[in-house]
C-alpha cells in the first residue's frame, strides 16, 4: 500500500479519467451522429416512395376522370339528336365505352411503410407529413365515388338482362341503342352521369396534391417521378372497351 501510495498522482488520476471520459463521450457522439444519418436517410428514401406512389396515384385519377368525362360526353350526344343519325361506327365505339365499367383504386403502401418503420416521430415537418396523410384519404374518399358512380352504370346497363341479351347477339348497333334509351334507367343516367362527380372539386384536390408533391421534392431534394415506366395513355377522349364485367 505505501509503494501504491508514493507511485499515486492525482493529477495523473484525473488526467487519465478525462481521457477515458472523453472517448465515451466522442463514442456516444460519433453513434448518435450515425444514428441520426441513418435516419435522415431511411426517412429521405421513404419520401421519395411516397412521392412516387402520389403521382401515380394521381395519374390514375386522372384516368378514372376521363373515362367519366367520356360517358358525359356520350350522354350528351346521345340525348341531344336522334341516335339514328349518328354513324353505325360512332354508335359502336359510344357502345363499348359506355358498357364498360372502369374499376379505381389506389395504393398507399409508401405510407405505410413509413408508419411500419417507426421513422413518423422523426419527420421534422410534420405539417408536410399531415398534408401527405390527407393526400391519401382524399384518394380514398375519391374512391367511394367511383364506387358509387360505377353502381348508377351498373344499375343502367342491367336494367333487363334477358331482353338485352338477345339484343347484343342478334341485334345491330342500333338496336342496342334503342334498347337502351328506351330505359328510364339508362336515360336518367345518361343525363346525370356529368354531376356525379364534381369536376371543380376534383381539380381543387389534384392542386392541393401537387402541392404536397412539389413540397416533398423541395423538403427531402428528391426528383423521381412516378411517372417513369408508366404507360401512355392513348390520343382522343374515347377509346374501345370490352364489355361490362
Amino acid at each position: 500500500m505505501g509503494k501504491f501510495l508514493d507511485k499515486f498522482r492525482p493529477g495523473d488520476y484525473l488526467r487519465e479519467l478525462s481521457v477515458v471520459i472523453l472517448g465515451v463521450a466522442v463514442t456516444f457522439a460519433g453513434s448518435a451522429m450515425i444514428t441520426n444519418h441513418t435516419v435522415r436517410k431511411n426517412i429521405k428514401e421513404n419520401m421519395r416512395l411516397i412521392k412516387i406512389e402520389l403521382e401515380k396515384n394521381v395519374m390514375k385519377l386522372h384516368e378514372a376522370m376521363d373515362y367519366i368525362a367520356a360517358d358525359v360526353h356520350i350522354g350528351r350526344e346521345m340525348l341531344s339528336r336522334d341516335y339514328r343519325s349518328i354513324p353505325p361506327d360512332t354508335l359502336r365505339m359510344y357502345a363499348h365505352a359506355i358498357s364498360y365499367l372502369q374499376p379505381y383504386s389506389y395504393t398507399d403502401d409508401a405510407l405505410e411503410m413509413l408508419e411500419a418503420s417507426a421513422l413518423m416521430p422523426d419527420v421534422r415537418n410534420k405539417h408536410l407529413l399531415l398534408y401527405i396523410i390527407r393526400c391519401y384519404e382524399a384518394f380514398g374518399n375519391f374512391g367511394s365515388v367511383m364506387d358509387f358512380y360505377n353502381s348508377k352504370k351498373r344499375g343502367a346497363l342491367t336494367y333487363n338482362d334477358d331482353k338485352d341479351y338477345l339484343v347484343f347477339r342478334d341485334g345491330s348497333v342500333y338496336d342496342r341503342w334503342g334498347l337502351w334509351l328506351e330505359s328510364d334507367y339508362m336515360c336518367e343516367f345518361l343525363s346525370v352521369n356529368g354531376t356525379i362527380v364534381d369536376e371543380e372539386a376534383i381539380e381543387a384536390v389534384l392542386g392541393e396534391i401537387q402541392k404536397v408533391i412539389d413540397g416533398i421534392e423541395e423538403e427531402y431534394g428528391v426528383t423521381d417521378s412516378g411517372y417513369d415506366g408508366m404507360e401512355e395513355k392513348p390520343d382522343g377522349l374515347l377509346t374501345e372497351a370490352g364489355p361490362a364485367s
